[in-house]
């Protein structure tokens, strides 16, 4: 390496501590698998591996990793042989699993937990757009090439921005055809305020598909993390000069379409949901604080999860029975074991394994490889990559869960997801 490039290299490093220091964001400098520079490995006094894709492509700058919820981004600064990795990012304060799976997935030792845990609780919190921007802001710095936010979502082949960017390529379609769909109406989500504004309603649109996803699987537990995780997600624009009937409004229209795209989804009896619908507006029209209508609105969404859950489970079985169920289906993400489905309702693993067989006619395993094949043709319904989904159901990987798919409905997850699009 010669005089200049050595300078050159340094004042990259340089740069890149400064933007560390600026942002918070996690970076990491390569030249080829070699780090030269690591934000986290300066904090931990420890470089963890990675399994990032680290070779030239013609896509820069773009999103990568190899986790659906530790999102990086990568910058190749062109002519050099170097390049940037940022991240992680969350667009939610990291939690226990989080910090357990980074340290699995990158060989960080026991002893450096507590370290990590200071390090990543001190990330800033960003929608995946707000990261978007961060990368080709860097990208600019770097390379001196300007690219448009919408443009840069539109070119991701796959990641969490995917159902953006496709959003971004119907609104051309029918741009290009005057503004109007085919028959006529004003495309959904238009709007005059331009692309930053656009892209921010996508993303909302984008947390409302999920949100709508963990409801129709009856996933409390995690719909709950969920809505600590994003809060933002229910902000609409002001139609109304009075807050309170504003935010009664939205109640009723966001419960008219968890009722329709989730409870009828689900299965609910239609008396049921009749009778949910009453309950709760009469108790919204007699709210005077729109703090209190948002607390009944969280109440509200997880109530329609348990009855969604619960629309799934077998009638008439023990409440052991059913506790083991539940804690099933809240848990499929995680690597259940026998143990800790018996642990739940204080039984051996042996009362647990004869209450399966003596009331369903079939053992804990089996019951959790179909509800696993019954949540992934719900996903497969939606926009998550296969990794995304193998993740989010507790597959070692995404061939395992490719394997265990096609052998429980005999199709693969591809076909099954070109055959919903084709009905």
């Amino acid at each position: 390496m010669d005089t200049q490039t050595v300078m050159e290299t340094a004042e990259t490093v340089a740069l890149c501590r400064q933007f560390y220091i600026a942002t918070g964001i996690p970076i990491v400098l390569f030249s080829g698998r070699e780090i030269i520079y690591s934000s986290i490995g300066e904090f931990l006094d420890f470089f963890p591996s990675t399994d990032l894709p680290l070779q030239e492509t013609a896509k820069n700058p773009e999103f990568c990793g190899t986790m659906p919820d530790i999102p990086y981004g990568r910058v190749q600064i062109e002519g050099t042989g170097l390049q940037v990795i940022l991240g992680p990012v969350f667009s939610y304060r990291v939690d226990e699993r989080i910090i357990r799976a980074y340290m699995h997935e990158y060989g960080i030792p026991p002893e450096y937990r507590e370290a990590l845990t200071e390090y990543m609780n001190a990330l800033p919190v960003l929608t995946y757009i707000q990261f978007a921007n961060y990368i080709l802001m860097l990208h600019r710095i770097l390379n001196g090439k300007l690219v448009d936010t919408d443009i840069f979502l539109e070119m991701q082949g796959n990641g969490p921005e995917t159902s953006a960017a496709r959003e971004l390529q119907n609104a051309k379609k029918l741009q290009a055809q005057g503004g109007r769909s085919e028959n006529g109406e004003e495309p959904e989500g238009k709007t005059s305020q331009g692309g930053a504004e656009d892209a921010y309603l996508r993303h909302l649109k984008y947390r409302k598909e999920k949100l709508f996803q963990l409801i129709r699987l009856g996933n409390e537990k995690a719909l709950s993390e969920y809505l600590a995780r994003h809060p933002g997600m229910f902000d609409a624009p002001k139609c109304s000069p009075s807050p309170v009937r504003q935010a009664r409004d939205e109640f009723i229209m966001l419960m008219t379409e968890v009722s329709v795209s989730c409870l009828e989804a689900s299965g609910v009896p239609p008396h049921r949901i009749r009778e949910m619908q009453s309950a709760y507006i009469q108790k919204c029209e007699q709210l005077q604080s729109v703090e209190i209508i948002h607390w009944l609105r969280h109440g509200m969404l997880l109530d329609f999860c348990r009855q969604a859950a619960r629309a799934k489970l077998p009638e008439n079985v023990s409440t052991e029975l059913l506790q083991c169920l539940q804690y099933i289906r809240e848990n499929l993400g995680e690597k259940l074991s026998l143990e800790e489905i018996a642990g739940n309702i204080g039984r051996s693993v042996s009362y647990m394994q004869k209450l399966f067989q003596r009331e369903l006619l079939t053992s804990p395993g089996v019951y959790i490889a179909q509800c696993r094949t019954e949540s992934a043709k719900e996903l497969l319904s939606g926009t998550d990559s296969l990794a995304e989904i193998a993740y989010r159901l507790g597959y070692s990987s995404q061939a395992h869960f490719q394997t265990a798919f096609k052998k429980a409905t005999g199709t693969s997850p591809q076909q099954y997801r070109k055959n919903l699009l084709n009905l």
